[in-house]
């Protein structure tokens, strides 16, 4: 198994219609370029420089599939997972960059079934083929949002109205070790 670091990736989302697009270019699936003309720039950032280079494992321009994306993106870290390394996929962007639709899909097609969905089929497909070794699967799910951590999947009052449902909050402790914990995160067995 190879060293790996952490890995960045960007996925560029279609612009909402009506909207200025933003000018761009991607080279070599690595580095996306941007050039913000002075004139346009005022009230989009508040800054002289016009040019702007940044550096990704890997560049996913509008076109790309959602099946690309679990591919390049999940799937190897999925597979170091189950070699007994730690993995974890983390969908950063401001509110309608695309995190929800690239992390669990669209709902209008089968195609556009997201990270989430597609790793637990690949998880399990890849479990039931490995005989030389015990699974047991655990699944959490946690949200971050305004800085405050929630368990989502925490047992919740069935007879509460959805917007009266309080979810457990999550804090992130450190032992005596220096190993770090998420106090008040479920793990749900599935099978």
């Amino acid at each position: 198994m190879k060293q790996q670091n952490i890995n960045v990736y960007v996925r560029v989302r279609p612009p909402p219609k009506n909207k200025q697009q933003c000018l761009y270019s991607i080279e070599n699936n690595k580095r996306m370029l941007f050039d913000v003309p002075k004139e346009h720039a005022s009230y989009l950032i508040n800054n002289t420089k016009e040019h702007f280079e940044f550096n990704f494992e890997n560049c996913f321009d509008q076109p790309t599939t959602q099946d690309s994306i679990f591919d390049t993106v999940a799937k190897p870290t999925l597979d170091s997972a189950l070699s007994g390394f730690n993995g974890t996929i983390f969908a950063y962007g401001q509110t309608g960059s695309g995190k929800t639709f690239t992390m669990t899909g669209g709902a209008g097609r089968f195609s556009d079934r997201g990270i989430i969905p597609r790793t637990l089929q690949y998880l399990f497909q890849t479990v039931k083929k490995r005989t030389d070794y015990t699974h047991q699967v655990h699944v959490s799910y946690l949200e971050i949002y305004n800085d405050n951590a929630y368990d989502l999947l925490s047992e919740t009052d069935e007879n509460k109205p959805s917007r009266d449902v309080q979810l457990n909050r999550v804090y992130l402790r450190e032992d005596s070790d220096g190993n770090l914990h998420l106090k008040n995160l479920s793990a749900h067995v599935a099978n």
